[in-house]
């Protein structure tokens, strides 16, 4: 049987890149695909779903109808060692901040230095991949720029089901959402590539231009 493996350095379930490996894998597995995640050898005692580490995958036996999947969101010193295993390879790209975001952010120079370099490992080993995906048209055109071949854009999966559950606090839906006319709300990391500024002139903005009570939600890590 053919087997598809989802490869992430880290695979968590409190992350929208997690979220998707598990979603996918949940969907590979209804429609009867032998299905499996992997993660990096340090990580695979933490992870939420992967069952194999990369030690694992290069002891695999692999067939001409496997198929590695490897989502990319950070520069990977595992890389090398995956695109030498004899297998067919998709890249499925969640985007690498350029680097000039975070320079003059005092201490955070270093990760601007380590983004660029994730964009350089993207270049340099593009040819290694017999498709690119984004899961945005922005992501696609990036990979285009790092010279895949016809990248196509296919949006991230995700588990809809926590929206029809019991954890879900209607009424404190409800109030929040009857306290303005207009609500936006933004989920990330709070650091600076992220641009909360922006958002926060954005809302100002809007309210100078239309008039209208709206409030900004952000909910993310600090």
């Amino acid at each position: 049987m053919s087997r598809v493996v989802q490869y992430h350095p880290s695979v968590i379930s409190a992350d929208a890149i997690g979220a998707s490996i598990s979603s996918l894998h949940q969907i590979l597995r209804e429609r009867g695909v032998a299905s499996y995640v992997a993660c990096s050898d340090s990580n695979i005692a933490i992870s939420d779903y992967a069952t194999l580490s990369v030690s694992m995958l290069k002891r695999m036996a692999w067939s001409d109808t496997d198929l590695l999947l490897l989502h990319y969101s950070f520069f990977n010193e595992d890389l090398e060692a995956l695109l030498d295993l004899p297998v067919r390879k998709i890249l499925i790209y969640h985007n690498v901040t350029p680097g000039h975001f975070f320079r003059g952010q005092g201490s955070m120079s270093w990760l601007g230095d380590m983004c660029d370099h994730s964009r350089a490992q993207m270049r340099r080993f593009a040819g290694a991949f017999e498709k690119g995906v984004g899961d945005s048209d922005f992501n696609t055109a990036e990979l285009r720029e790092f010279g895949f071949r016809d990248p196509v854009t296919i949006p991230v999966f995700f588990n809809d089901a926590f929206f029809s559950s019991r954890e879900l606090d209607n009424q404190l839906y409800f109030d929040i959402k009857a306290a303005s006319e207009v609500n936006i709300v933004f989920v990330g990391r709070f650091v600076p590539n992220k641009r909360h500024d922006l958002l926060i002139d954005t809302l100002a903005a809007y309210k100078r231009l239309f008039g209208r009570s709206a409030s900004l939600h952000l909910g993310g890590k600090i």
